[in-house]
């Protein structure tokens, strides 16, 4: 899943492709991606104009000139395409198959836009969505979204007050908590946690005032270093100008079970906690 240093490049990327194109014509292959009424999804984009691209955590936010917002969230396996005469370049999930001829089995969605250019959506485990709401009802969900990493409100006062009003929660899960940060998923947890030397599995209430300095440091710098190098890949992620992302090789612990340590030379351990592949280095962190 893209977490935020992809959906941040995907971001910045988009911004520099379909900013001011107009949105020709809509259309739906799969009505289970769509959020609300298809017929009321249509119509508030249709002839409208992309203004700019923003992102809130996972979230993709496409502002238009009526006023309304496009929210997309990529979920698992979803990926944004954007072709045009000289360009087919995506962002989000890859694709398995690299002939990556559009519409394909699994492009759930399209937007023919202006410049004879297109976006397509594909998504094979269909868990992500799109949405169009109003700037009020945007408000709304916004208010379900924790500060940002690498925003001033995400201080350390504020991690401690956190921390404090969640002392019998377990690290990894109050960093994947998108209420509390919003944007860390799965693979930043585990890199915020070696970093920060600490169990993901220790609770907040075990976490000495050093470790959770450490760890709120750890998280800016992890999180930063990620959009810095746009992000990760396995076979999963591709930016929007069709390069992986860079982060991949500066991993220290996520996908490297079995693998020695960059640290101390032991095997990095892996197991299913909380319903999530958890990979830590049982000697370096504490």
């Amino acid at each position: 899943m893209p977490e935020l240093p992809e959906v941040e490049t995907i971001r910045e990327d988009l911004n520099k492709l379909i900013v001011h194109k107009k949105i020709n014509q809509i259309i739906i292959r799969n009505r289970s991606i769509v959020k609300g009424n298809v017929v009321s999804f249509k119509r508030r984009l249709q002839n409208q104009t992309i203004k700019r691209v923003d992102r809130r955590g996972k979230l993709l936010i496409f502002i238009l000139s009526n006023n309304y917002y496009l929210l997309v969230h990529l979920r698992m396996t979803g990926q944004i395409f954007f072709q045009d005469s000289k360009h087919l370049i995506g962002g989000g999930h890859a694709e398995k198959n690299s002939s990556l001829v559009l519409p394909a089995m699994h492009t759930h969605l399209v937007l023919r836009l202006s410049g004879s250019s297109n976006i397509f959506y594909n998504d094979s485990r269909r868990f992500g969505y799109w949405q169009v709401v109003t700037q009020q009802e945007f408000a709304l969900i916004e208010k379900h979204y924790g500060p940002e990493p690498l925003a001033d409100n995400f201080s350390l006062d504020y991690w401690l007050l956190l921390c404090k009003a969640n002392k019998s929660k377990f690290l990894k899960v109050v960093l994947l908590d998108q209420t509390k940060i919003a944007g860390i998923g799965n693979i930043y947890a585990d890199e915020i946690c070696f970093a920060a030397k600490v169990k993901p599995t220790r609770t907040i209430s075990s976490l000495r005032l050093k470790e959770k300095k450490n760890i709120f440091l750890a998280i800016k710098k992890i999180i930063k270093n990620g959009v810095k190098y746009r992000g990760t890949t396995f076979s999963d992620y591709r930016d929007a100008s069709g390069h992986q992302g860079n982060y991949l090789d500066r991993l220290k612990v996520y996908g490297r079970q079995n693998k020695s340590c960059l640290k101390c030379g032991q095997a990095i351990t892996k197991i299913r906690f909380h319903g999530r592949g958890t990979h830590y280095c049982q000697f370096c962190q504490y």
